[in-house]
This record gives structure tokens, sequence and C-alpha cells, in this order.
């Protein structure tokens, strides 16, 4: 099966995510780059005014593969606004695709219905890995959206990052939470 690994990240904890993807599956990797340089309060007023954001379309022929996944943060609840506009861009080239998202909390139930609504069709899986269960022992949940993931943190996702890839061929739409 010919994969990609697709990832925006603003902090680099999806990239250092997407990063391990690509070296657990041997593909390739495409980075999502916005047109406008971001920062923390241009992502709130998008939030808040519904804005789209503007990405540079890769260089990629993403129908080329038999399996896209999909790896942005998630603010506010919704997937990364750079993610959804690359979605929206590229969605006629995505044959299958899955999402992954390494967010703060996690429990963002609406990601099913947002990745169908802008790809016009559902994704084959979902994965949420949430910093909160990383931080739990260390007492800081309320640092999530700060936290810097290391690579001695990626570890402690593994588990669930083999199981989702393991279970990425299943017929029925995977939601790990």
């Amino acid at each position: 099966m010919k994969r990609v690994v697709v990832y925006y990240s603003y902090s680099g904890n999806n990239e250092l995510l997407a990063k391990e993807l690509q070296n657990r599956l041997d593909c390739d990797i495409v980075k999502i780059n916005e047109v406008k340089k971001r920062n923390a309060l241009t992502i709130l007023i998008d939030i808040i005014f519904n804005r789209n954001t503007k990405v540079v379309r890769p260089k990629v022929l993403f129908s080329q593969y038999d399996r896209v996944i999909l790896l942005a943060p998630i603010w506010a609840g919704r997937i990364a606004k750079p993610m959804r506009s690359f979605i929206k861009l590229e969605k006629e080239n995505l044959k299958v695709y899955s999402f992954m998202t390494l967010c703060g909390e996690g429990g963002n139930k609406n990601i099913l219905a947002e990745l169908t609504r802008h790809a016009g069709k559902p994704p084959v899986s979902i994965l949420e890995l949430k910093v909160s269960d990383l931080l739990k022992s260390k007492n800081q949940r309320k640092f999530t959206s700060a936290y810097k993931l290391n690579e001695e943190d990626i570890k402690f996702y593994s588990e669930s990052i083999e199981h989702y890839l393991n279970s990425e061929s299943s017929d029925e739409l995977i939601y790990m939470v």
C-alpha cells in the first residue's frame, strides 16, 4: 500500500508525530505551509470569525497514493484551519484518507462530521492522542497547549499509534479517542 503523511503543525508537536509515522511506515511526508505566517492572535481571530486560511498547494499528486494520513492539531474543538483548507483544496484527490491528531484534552466529537463535510466522504480512521494523558502524572493538565513534545513522549503513544496503523485496513470506521 502506498501511503503519504500530510501534516500541519503550529507548535511542532504534530510535526514530530508526522515524522514518527513516516519512519514507521517508510512513506512520503508532506508539510502543509500557509501563505501568511501565523501566530496565536491570528489563530484566535480565525476561530472567532470563522475565517479560512490560504495554504500553498503542495506539488504532489495525492491521487497516486492508496492512503493519505492527515495529521493536524485541534483548535477550539475543530480541525486546525490550515488542514481544513488543504482538505478542501485536495478533496478530489483524497481517494482514501485517515486522520490523526495530537491535541490538548481530546473528546472532540465533531471531528468525523467536520472531516466528512470538508472532504465529501468520511475518513477510514481517526485517532486522537491527548497531551493531557501524557501530563496526568505531572499534574500539569492546564498546560497542554503550551507543552512541547519530545522523542521520549512519542514512546508514551506508541501502543495507540501501532494499534491505529494496524487497524487501517478495516472496512469499518475506527475512531480511537
